[in-house]
C-alpha cells in the first residue's frame, strides 16, 4: 500500500528520505552533509523515488546557493536531480520548489521562479519550506511586506524552526525595521540560545540602531560560538580603545586575513565575503571590484545587494547600479 500519493511503496528508501530531511534541516555543516547519503541511498533503494530526488536537489542545490558547495559542483546536480523528480511527477509540490530555487538563484529568472514558487505553494499550501523560499523570493526583489508575510506563514506552519524564525527577523532588517527584527532576533534564541547566525543579525540590527556596546556584545557572542576566543578578545581590546568603528575593521582586517589564507589553502569561499569584509574596512574600491566578481557566482549572497542595509553606502554609485543591472535588480530595489 502506498503511504500517500506522493511516496514510495518502499518503506526503507521512505525512512532514508526523512533521515535525510532531518539532517539537511541541521545547522552545522557536519550534520547538514550527512543529508547527502541519506538522500542518495534512497534513490538507489528505489531509482522511481521523487521525492528523494527533490531531496538530492535539496542538498546540492542549497549547499551551491550558501556557499557550502562550489556553484560549478552544485547547480549541475541539483538541476539533473529536480528535472528527475520532475519527469517522476510534475504535481509533486517539493519539485517545484526545487525549480524555483534553481531558476531564482541560478538562471536569474525572476519571473519564471516567482511562477514556480506559487505552484508549489498552489500544490502543498502547508509547506513551510515553500513559504520560506518564496519569503526570500521576495526580498531579494524589495518586496519587504510581502517578505515578512510568507515568512510569517512559513514559520506558522513549523513554528520550531531556527532556521525560519531567524530569516523572519531577516526580513524586517532588510525592510529598515530594526525593533521588530531585533525582537524576532531574540525570539528566535529563545529557541536556540547559541544559534551563532542569530547573534551575528542581531549585533548588525543593533549596529543600525546605533547601540554599539549591544552589537560588539553579540558579534562577541557568536565569535565565541565559533570557537574564535582570539577575535573576540581583540575586538573587545579594539573597542575599548578605539570606539565601535575600530572594533568593525579589527573584525573586518581579521576576516580579511583568514578568508585569504583559507582561500590559498584551496578552501571554497564565496567571493562575497572578501567584497563584505572590505565595505566594512571602509574600502569602497576593493569592495565593488569583489561584488562585481561576486555577481559572477550563482548564489543567495548576491542576490541580497538589492536589499541588505550594508550596501546602503554604495547606492549613490554607478559601479553598484550597474551590478543591479547585471542580476536583473535594478527595477525591482
Amino acid at each position: 500500500m502506498r503511504l500517500t500519493k506522493h511516496f514510495t511503496e518502499n518503506i526503507k528508501a521512505y525512512r532514508l528520505y526523512l533521515n535525510g530531511r532531518y539532517y539537511w534541516w541541521k545547522n552545522s555543516p557536519e550534520e547538514y552533509s550527512k543529508s547527502r547519503d541519506y538522500f542518495h541511498r534512497a534513490v538507489e533503494e528505489d531509482p522511481s523515488y521523487a521525492l528523494g530526488y527533490c531531496g538530492l536537489n535539496s542538498f546540492y542545490g542549497f549547499g551551491a546557493a550558501w556557499g557550502l558547495l562550489p556553484p560549478d559542483e552544485g547547480w549541475p546536480k541539483a538541476e539533473w536531480a529536480i528535472t528527475k523528480a520532475l519527469d517522476l511527477d510534475d504535481n509533486l509540490a517539493e519539485a517545484h520548489l526545487g525549480l524555483a530555487a534553481l531558476k531564482m538563484v541560478y538562471y536569474l529568472d525572476w519571473a519564471g521562479a516567482e511562477k514556480e514558487a506559487k505552484r508549489a505553494i498552489e500544490l502543498n499550501p502547508g509547506f513551510d519550506e515553500i513559504h520560506y523560499m518564496y519569503s526570500f523570493y521576495l526580498l531579494a526583489v524589495g518586496r519587504f511586506d510581502e517578505s515578512i508575510s510568507e515568512a510569517k506563514r512559513a514559520l506558522a506552519c513549523n513554528p520550531l524552526s531556527v532556521r525560519i524564525s531567524q530569516h523572519l527577523g531577516q526580513s524586517l532588517y532588510c525592510a529598515r525595521m530594526y525593533d521588530e527584527a531585533i525582537r524576532q532576533f531574540a525570539k528566535t534564541l529563545q529557541l536556540d540560545s547559541n544559534y551563532l547566525s542569530a547573534h551575528e543579525s542581531l549585533g548588525d540590527a543593533y549596529e543600525q540602531k546605533a547601540q554599539y556596546q549591544e552589537a560588539v556584545a553579540h558579534w562577541n557572542k557568536a565569535m565565541l560560538l565559533a570557537g574564535d576566543e582570539e577575535l573576540a578578545a581583540t575586538v573587545s581590546s579594539v573597542y575599548a580603545q578605539e570606539g565601535f568603528s575600530g572594533a568593525v575593521r579589527a573584525i573586518a582586517t581579521k576576516k580579511l586575513e583568514r578568508l585569504k589564507h583559507r582561500k590559498d589553502n584551496g578552501d571554497h569561499i564565496p567571493t562575497i565575503n572578501f567584497a563584505r569584509a572590505h565595505l566594512r574596512a571602509g574600502d569602497r574600491v576593493q569592495a565593488l571590484q569583489y561584488l562585481k566578481l561576486a555577481c559572477e557566482e550563482r548564489n543567495v549572497y548576491s542576490l541580497m545587494i538589492c536589499s541588505d542595509p550594508l550596501y546602503d553606502p554604495l547606492r549613490t554609485e554607478q559601479r553598484f547600479m550597474r551590478l543591479l543591472q547585471r542580476m536583473k535588480l535594478a527595477a525591482k530595489c
